[in-house]
């Protein structure tokens, strides 16, 4: 008890197929595959611990006019007793380098609500005056920036979802409780193998002030043009598979099943990620278009 410590423990939504959901991590993609895009992804971290996390993302994409692009995102995280809320709206602007390669630049406005539900933790001091009251900070506004290489063949993007830094201390009385900035790199590349067989290497990394670096490597093939098998690892966290299945009506399931390498395996053995997106139809070409990640 006379030991002084401080604790760091603060990290953005985690996503595994995170080439799926891009707009979640960077305005810039906002409009990029100029095609009307409405998808949904769910996110069960650490599954049959009690609190563990949980994601749900809800995003629409659409195009305007030649070069620009707009995106709404809700995206709601919750881990114990702790719940955000995120609410933004994304626009984007591209700008053609060369015949097949355009720069995107997107700026994101949100709002945001963190709210700590400590009344109805099971305490054993049901007097204890931090826990008699539930914490919410009410709506923030936040903006975000970022920027996305995009080519027919690669990708490569950059991103900070959220510029300002909040100290939550004022609404909660706790002068050390503050917010994080994060940002996020990526990039990726198509292979050709054969007519029917596509490689999908990427990368995307996660970086955060006095937090480890979290780097994700997968490997996706795509069969057929239809049918996306693949694997992932996160370093010193998890390995796992995604799979992935495009209708010919616009809609593509996808599912990830993650496999903790840390100590987490001793507690869980699984985490579950399911997403669904719907590409509408191209009414100037009047014809159905399968959906892609990023361009």
């Amino acid at each position: 008890m006379s030991l002084s410590v401080s604790v760091y423990a603060q990290i953005e939504p985690m996503y595994g197929m995170y080439r799926f959901n891009a707009n979640a991590i960077n305005p810039a993609q906002a409009g990029s595959t100029k095609q009307l895009d409405a998808s949904l992804l769910s996110r069960w971290q650490w599954t049959a611990i009690n609190g563990a996390p949980k994601t749900h993302v809800a995003s629409v994409s659409m195009p305007y006019q030649e070069n620009v692009g707009f995106a709404l995102n809700i995206v709601s995280d919750n881990i114990g007793p702790v719940s955000d809320l995120y609410v933004g709206l994304d626009y984007a602007y591209q700008i053609p380098l060369t015949n097949t390669t355009k720069l995107a630049a997107g700026i994101r406005l949100s709002v945001i609500n963190h709210s700590v539900n400590l009344a109805d933790r099971n305490i054993i001091d049901q007097t204890d005056e931090a826990f008699k009251y539930n914490l919410n900070s009410g709506f923030r506004v936040n903006p975000g920036l970022g920027f996305v290489l995009i080519n027919p063949k690669y990708y490569v993007g950059i991103s900070l979802p959220r510029i300002l830094r909040y100290s939550y201390g004022d609404a909660f009385n706790i002068s050390t409780y503050k917010d994080v900035q994060h940002s996020f790199f990526y990039a990726g590349y198509e292979a050709d193998i054969n007519r029917d067989v596509t490689l999908r290497p990427s990368i995307m990394g996660n970086v955060a002030v006095n937090a480890p670096l979290n780097l994700d490597l997968n490997l996706t093939a795509t069969i057929f043009d239809r049918f996306d098998i693949g694997m992932m690892h996160r370093i010193q966290d998890a390995i796992g598979i995604i799979t992935g299945y495009k209708f010919n009506n616009g809609l593509y399931l996808g599912y990830s099943y993650e496999y903790p390498i840390s100590q987490m395996r001793r507690v869980t053995r699984m985490t579950n990620e399911v997403a669904v997106k719907f590409t509408f139809n191209d009414a100037r070409e009047k014809r159905i278009l399968t959906p892609r990640y990023f361009n």
